[in-house]
């Protein structure tokens, strides 16, 4: 299968947004748990399990055509102490990643490729819906307060 020139750069793209992601929410997870918040550190757990699921397609794509992906992400380190800052920085790499996504979406239909097309959809679903759930903790947080927030989170 081949793919188009700008289509193999969306998708490697996406591929280093997830590296990126899958790096920065394992170092989260492993943070919230040695905070005493596991509630937290599950959650970020199957953050990384999801991203690395996107990211398992995203390489099967490329390979498809004989790409061989890029295997590395930005290097992004979470806030230290500051659960606010933390989520803060994921909501930014969520946003990020679908931004990504939806560009990639608009050059794989340019290039009438429907499988990357779909393939970056469904991925942008899985940003979209972390957005969603990111915005509401930080407005959770924000009207009960960083101490009742993290009391729910034990």
């Amino acid at each position: 299968m081949n793919l188009e020139t700008n289509t193999v750069q969306a998708l490697q793209a996406s591929v280093k947004a997830h590296w990126t992601a899958i790096h920065f929410y394992k170092l989260i997870a492993g943070q919230f748990g040695r905070w005493g918040y596991p509630k937290l550190a599950e959650h970020f757990k199957g953050e990384a399990a999801d991203e690395q699921m996107h990211l398992d397609k995203l390489i099967e794509r490329l390979e498809l055509a004989d790409v061989a992906p890029t295997c590395e992400g930005e290097s992004l380190e979470p806030a230290r102490h500051d659960v606010q800052a933390i989520l803060a920085q994921a909501l930014a790499l969520e946003n990020g990643a679908a931004e990504i996504e939806r560009a990639g979406i608009q050059t794989a239909r340019e290039a009438m490729d429907d499988g990357t097309s779909h393939l970056l959809r469904h991925n942008l679903e899985g940003s979209e819906q972390s957005i969603l759930e990111l915005e509401a903790e930080l407005r959770v947080l924000s009207e009960i307060g960083l101490q009742n927030y993290l009391a729910n989170k034990v």
